[in-house]
């Protein structure tokens, strides 16, 4: 089935009487396979670097990835590697994405001062 996945994005900035903005885009792709997607509400430890949770998603495939904190007072951070850098914070009702991830890319999300409910939503991309 075409379509399966749906993407749509715009940034409108203003300042001081001027304005930028995209003009709204949108993509659609399809799944590699099956149903293979995950969408929840997950709870993650304050300090503890743990990662998403991809459900029937095979990580080996290309993937797409949404991530909106639902904390009301503090941010999350995300991370692509191992490491100590998050490059990635999403403040209170912000998110991260839709961004389409490369083959065995793993995404780990932290709190930073209490606990934080993210909603996560991944499938699996061609």
């Amino acid at each position: 089935m075409a379509s399966e996945i749906s993407w749509t994005a715009k940034l409108t900035v203003s300042k001081g009487g001027s304005t930028v903005t995209n003009a709204t885009s949108t993509k659609s792709s399809d799944m590699t396979t099956g149903t293979n997607m995950v969408g929840d509400v997950t709870t993650f430890a304050a300090g503890t670097k743990t990662a998403i949770p991809v459900g029937s998603v095979d990580p080996a495939n290309q993937f797409v990835v949404l991530l909106r904190n639902q904390n009301t007072t503090d941010y999350v951070e995300v991370t692509t590697d191992d490491g100590t850098s998050y490059p990635f914070r999403i403040y209170p009702g912000e998110f991260f994405g839709p961004v389409r991830l490369a083959a065995n890319i793993i995404v780990k999300v932290r709190a930073n001062t209490t606990a934080a409910d993210v909603n996560v939503i991944v499938a699996e991309a061609f």
